[in-house]
């Protein structure tokens, strides 16, 4: 593969560019783009959020909420962790979960353990979708070919697409795999990891891969993909294979 151009498809078999979170210096955040500042109210599915690690600090998305043993988690990707016992802050740097449960192996997921002081702002079933609106969930849902899915990530926002493939095996250029993934045709970069990807009031998975995360922005992506005849394309975790991972969890959905 052409690093930029693309993916390689074997049968069921992907070969996609590491969208793993490059530590980005203190003072270089993308997220301080943003209006730095915690948000207010609930927290919903898709808000961006920091790990510290050597180096600076990885940026990724809150997934969907839950619950684990009577306590609040946020569901999220393995690759933007860290390690168990990481801390997670929004962009002005206020901490507000640790990081359990990370899995890697075959599966990208991990549990952000909500802190006490913050567990009532995680108590809603709702994710962001476009121009600040939310959606509630209320239920999950195994991707079907051909079903429209949206996702909702800090870098790239709000955008829907048609899921192209499912139960496909993901080769993340070398460095993880992801198992039973589905595919959904739309433009994803790094920091869009560990987001919501949904279809209409159910969750259907959690961002991991693209085969544009090294293209920079979608609108490269686009040009890229026009040019070299193929289409962006986002990798997914299935919630129901998140789920089975981590015993006792469950979404929020009320």
């Amino acid at each position: 593969m052409t690093p930029g151009t693309g993916s390689i498809i074997e049968g069921m078999n992907e070969t996609v560019p590491n969208p793993d979170p490059q530590p980005a210096p203190q003072g270089q955040s993308r997220l301080g783009g943003q209006e730095a500042a915690a948000p207010d109210g609930p927290v919903v599915g898709g808000t961006g959020y920091m790990v510290r690690v050597p180096g600076g600090v990885l940026e990724c998305s809150t997934g969907f909420n839950g619950e684990l043993n009577g306590k609040p988690v946020v569901i999220t990707a393995a690759h933007c962790a860290g390690e168990d016992g990481t801390r997670a802050a929004f962009a002005d740097g206020e901490e507000f979960g640790t990081m359990a449960g990370v899995k890697r192996d075959g599966i990208d997921t991990a549990l952000i353990e909500v802190d006490d002081d913050d567990a009532a702002r995680f108590a809603s079933n709702l994710v962001g979708t476009d121009r600040d609106a939310t959606q509630p969930i209320i239920g999950t849902a195994a991707p079907v070919v051909g079903q429209k899915a949206c996702k909702t990530g800090f870098r790239t926002g709000f955008s829907c697409g048609t899921i192209s493939q499912v139960d496909a095996n993901i080769d993340v250029a070398g460095s993880r795999t992801i198992d039973g993934a589905f595919t959904v045709d739309l433009c994803a970069l790094p920091g869009d990891s560990g987001g919501v990807v949904f279809s209409g009031d159910r969750a259907l998975g959690i961002s991991s891969a693209s085969n544009v995360a090294d293209t920079g922005t979608c609108a490269n992506a686009d040009a890229v993909a026009k040019a070299a005849g193929f289409t962006p394309r986002l990798s997914a975790v299935p919630i129901e294979d998140v789920l089975a991972a981590h015993e006792g969890l469950t979404l929020r959905t009320n």
